[in-house]
């Protein structure tokens, strides 16, 4: 992985030699981590005079234990009727959380797409897809190029430092990075845990949609709070699964604006094969297609 600065030159570099013929993704991922912001505490406190007589103190504190289920009973109400991102942010985000890591320990599987929007207006859709695998503490990611698999890269916990191993399908070759523990986590799970955990800072909130066949919610934080681009991330309604994320960034590049990475397609508690995350030559190309 590199910092912001490196990454930011890198982009420049390649950006400066892209036709709107040309694809690229690899480097994506590493611009979109960040700090992780915890959400905010709320507390309801007050002083009560001591010179209250003890009838009085009876009352007010009822009076205060009532004015307490009214202020964080909301979340409660409005997931009672469906509507639970009308509620406290805290709240439902730390649902959202909890369903993410429990989620991680059988297995997540997504898809990533890359969108670019040219000078001209129009959209550019790259013919690199990937397919990601997430199992607790430790991720896969497929690349495919026009439906055929490219490259496989694992990565994988050892010791105090992240394994990423490379194996490019062409010529066979293998790559080893070791990434120090002090290197931000920069895959899609990673960040949406991230950028969950932000809600309190949301610009927008959507109106409910279908996306993928499930009715969705969506939140968007935008570009000045994140120091990089926009964000957004829709959530299944019944679930709180997220169902679509977006990293929305703009480009300095003669021939497009802005860069969108997409993750959806999500499958959640997926049973994954023992030997998903151990890095492995793996077969022709040719016969290894995307689903």
């Amino acid at each position: 992985m590199i910092d912001d600065t490196r990454l930011e030159q890198r982009l420049q570099n390649v950006a400066d030699e892209v036709t709107p013929d040309d694809t690229f993704t690899e480097a994506v991922m590493d611009r979109i981590a960040r700090t992780q912001v915890a959400p905010p505490r709320r507390s309801i406190s007050r002083v009560w005079p001591a010179a209250l007589s003890r009838p009085r103190r009876v009352v007010v504190a009822a009076c205060a234990l009532a004015v307490a289920v009214v202020w964080i009973w909301p979340f409660g109400s409005q997931s009672g009727t469906g509507n639970w991102w009308l509620g406290p942010s805290a709240a439902y985000a730390q649902e959202i959380t909890h369903t993410l890591e429990q989620a991680k320990v059988d297995g997540i599987v997504a898809r990533s797409t890359t969108t670019f929007l040219m000078n001209d207006g129009n959209l550019h859709t790259s013919s690199t897809v990937s397919t990601y695998f997430f199992k607790s503490d430790r991720y896969r990611l497929d690349i495919y190029d026009e439906g055929r698999l490219r490259e496989i890269q694992w990565y994988v916990p050892e010791g105090d430092e992240l394994v990423q191993t490379s194996f490019r399908l062409q010529d066979g070759s293998t790559d080893v990075v070791r990434h120090r523990p002090e290197e931000p986590r920069s895959d899609p799970i990673s960040n949406l845990l991230t950028l969950v955990q932000r809600f309190d800072e949301a610009d927008r909130r959507f109106d409910p949609k279908e996306i993928e066949g499930r009715q969705c919610v969506g939140f968007e934080i935008s570009s000045d709070k994140t120091d990089a681009g926009t964000d957004r991330v829709w959530f299944d309604t019944q679930t709180k699964r997220p169902v679509l994320l977006e990293f929305d960034r703009p480009m300095s590049n003669p021939h497009m604006q802005r860069m969108i990475l997409t993750f959806d397609r999500f499958e959640w508690n997926t049973r994954l094969p023992a030997d998903t995350f151990s890095p492995h030559p793996v077969g022709d190309a040719a016969a290894l297609e995307q689903d």
